[in-house]
């Protein structure tokens, strides 16, 4: 719990350390897991909105947010919002969802005006934030590939955007040639795939066996239905195939 009163400021009057205890605490220091404490939070917070007992309710997901909120802007100065825990976890990951959603756009939001590293991979798969929310969690791909303008947190009423030095790679690929575009479209998430085409995306990016998305989403639909994503694809320039030459160099092979 993060309050306005800490245990120095009832103690004020003396001279620290009292009772041979310095009221002071690491930021950084890790347990026996590597877990630092702003790690140990978003862990624990992982693990209890995807539990039975808490049912996933978005009653409890506000209500972590708002503590979860204060304890980021309580850290912000102190904590390396940078380091990865075993495995590569960064606190970008477990607020993304590592298996499957988890936080919100406001979280993603403050993380990365913290510092977080928005293409962090995973030591096991390669997967980036960016892989991640668009498999499990669309709402943190809009702060990830277009930046934060404004951080909104309980009792900050300034108004000065807050900048971000690097956005997430769009067609970043992890350990398998998979892209972000990839795997929304094989997911069915369109809003997924509008926002990374809005994104930088690259609409015909070529996946390990040489299918471009637009193939994916057409070959999809012939047995699913829904053409939203097709046409996405298709206003932003994708192509079902893409030639192995120039069309010009196929034309133009000789001088006669």
């Amino acid at each position: 719990t993060v309050t306005s009163i800490t245990l120095t400021d009832l103690l004020e009057d003396y001279d620290p350390p009292v009772f041979g205890v310095e009221f002071t605490h690491p930021a950084n220091v890790q347990d026996n897991n590597g877990l630092t404490p702003l790690l140990f939070v978003l862990k624990t917070i992982y693990g209890w909105l995807h539990s039975t007992k808490c049912a996933r309710t978005a009653l409890l997901r506000e209500r972590f947010k708002v503590g979860l909120l204060k304890v980021l802007k309580a850290l912000k100065n102190d904590s390396d919002f940078l380091y990865a825990a075993p495995g590569g976890i960064t606190a970008l990951h477990l607020a993304i969802g590592l298996e499957y959603a988890c936080l919100g756009e406001e979280c993603i939001e403050s993380l990365l005006a913290c510092g977080c590293d928005p293409d962090a991979p995973l030591d096991d798969s390669g997967d980036r934030p960016v892989h991640l929310a668009a498999r499990h969690n669309p709402n943190a791909l809009k702060p990830l590939l277009q930046g934060v303008t404004f951080v909104r947190r309980p009792g900050d009423d300034s108004d000065d955007p807050v900048p971000v030095a690097s956005l997430a790679s769009p067609n970043a690929r992890n350990f398998k040639g998979e892209s972000p575009l990839d795997l929304a479209v094989r997911m069915r998430y369109v809003s997924s795939v509008a926002l990374l085409l809005q994104g930088g995306a690259d609409p015909n990016v070529l996946d390990a066996d040489g299918d471009t998305p637009l193939a994916k989403a057409e070959y999809d639909q012939i047995n699913v239905g829904g053409w939203a994503i097709s046409t996405l694809l298709k206003d932003h320039g994708a192509l079902a195939l893409i030639p192995e030459e120039p069309y010009d160099c196929l034309l133009y092979t000789s001088d006669a």
